[in-house]
């Protein structure tokens, strides 16, 4: 029973809730980009939705395993963490993509 209320524990502390901090959609400079510039954004950008998607999953994991402890006690209910921050982000940084390639094709870059 110890072990059950040390694993509660430690997954309580584990389970902070942060605040979201989405990219902006447009940036000063934009407009002097070049071309190599913004598909390097891009692909930078690409990185870190992969990440953020992993960890959303992760999360959503961990919230799953949570509420099934929570016959066991109550406290475990309070370790789901039911924000959405790593989805906000996600698309926060896909609209961001969104605008880089617009200002990419404006420019008269080629590839993708």
């Amino acid at each position: 029973m110890r072990f059950i209320y040390l694993f509660l524990g430690i997954s309580l502390t584990a389970c902070t809730v942060r605040e979201s901090n989405p990219v902006p959609i447009s940036q000063p400079g934009d407009a002097a980009l070049r071309c190599s510039e913004i598909r390097d954004q891009v692909t930078m950008n690409n990185a870190s939705m992969e990440v953020l998607a992993a960890k959303d999953a992760s999360i959503k994991l961990n919230n799953n395993v949570a509420l099934g402890l929570s016959f066991l006690a109550l406290p475990a209910v309070f370790a789901v963490d039911g924000s959405k921050v790593e989805q906000i982000e996600v698309r926060a940084l896909n609209d961001r993509n969104q605008n880089l390639k617009r200002i990419f094709a404006k420019k008269g870059c080629f590839g993708g």
